[in-house]
């Protein structure tokens, strides 16, 4: 029972965080930027790569040079993650839609 609470508790929290990273997006598009190795630090160069691999997120660069830094939204990096930690929760694994 602790253990789903702890995973309840974890999903809450992160769905919190999310909603306050789109509030600051909309608020202040330029705080949700994340350079690539920004979200490589803050999500994992593995994971993030992975996300992009899958298409479930896509970086967009800045400039119009080939070299030109690759950014990330940072409410979309976590949005998939907390989609990630429900799917595996299996919190809407009796849902049909």
């Amino acid at each position: 029972m602790n253990k789903d609470l702890h995973a309840i508790k974890e999903l809450m929290t992160g769905c919190a965080e999310m909603g306050a990273a789109n509030l600051m997006k909309s608020l202040q598009p330029k705080s949700d930027d994340l350079t690539q190795n920004e979200a490589f630090e803050k999500f994992g160069q593995g994971w993030v790569r992975d996300c992009v691999k899958r298409e479930l997120i896509k970086g967009k660069r800045k400039g119009p040079a080939k070299n030109s830094p690759i950014y990330y939204s940072k409410a979309e990096l976590m949005s998939v993650r907390n989609a990630e930690k429900v799917a595996r929760l299996g919190v809407f694994s009796n849902i049909v839609i």
